[in-house]
């Protein structure tokens, strides 16, 4: 079956686990953007708990996904890369991949959409799962009667998607802490998170 989702900035756990599971990935680039949700938010985990990264945006530009433009004046890239590199930098495969997931971080991006799309990219690569990745806007034949619709189900405030994933080896061991950022179990336990699917 094909899914629909929506464009996520270092996706959850859950996020990747459902691309995982599909035939075909096609992003909703044509939904309005929704506020305090993974769209631009990502959960990361640090030696105070979880951590939320926020990708600053531009509200004057226009509100659908594929025309968003990121907020380039200020130095938001630069610190999420440096609290991914203070929450992860000690774990045993952070120094293997790495460069792979933050070079999308720190390369020029003008819209949201590219660079979700970029990050989720190397994560595939990364994993080794080989899908391709669509947008809806330049789908002609959408079938929705073969499509899982999860665009906006995966969400920080109303996650409807209720998944036990296995616990796994974590930096900082007080807690476990589950469906963190996919960015957790790759430095954690690499290309092996996707046994946690």
């Amino acid at each position: 079956m094909d899914l629909l989702i929506d464009s996520q900035y270092y996706p959850s756990i859950a996020y990747v686990s459902e691309i995982y599971r599909c035939e075909k990935i096609i992003i909703n680039d044509l939904e309005l953007f929704n506020k305090q949700s993974f769209r631009n938010r990502s959960i990361i985990l640090g030696a105070n708990g979880a951590l939320d990264l926020i990708v600053p945006v531009n509200h004057q530009s226009a509100r659908k996904m594929n025309k968003l433009e990121v907020n380039t004046t200020e130095r938001w890239a630069t610190i999420h890369a440096r609290s991914i590199e203070s929450g992860y930098k000690r774990s045993p495969y952070y120094e293997y991949f790495s460069e792979a997931l933050l070079q999308p971080l720190l390369a020029e991006k003008h819209t949201l959409l590219e660079l979700n799309t970029a990050i989720l990219t190397a994560i595939l690569k990364i994993l080794q799962i080989e899908k391709e990745i669509f947008y809806l806007s330049a789908i002609n034949d959408y079938n929705p009667s073969n499509t899982k619709d999860l665009t906006g189900i995966i969400h920080p405030k109303k996650n409807e998607i209720s998944i036990e994933y296995p616990v796994y080896q974590q930096v900082f061991e007080k807690n476990h802490f589950s469906n963190m950022s996919i960015l957790d179990p790759i430095f954690c336990i690499g290309r092996e998170t996707i046994l946690l699917f």
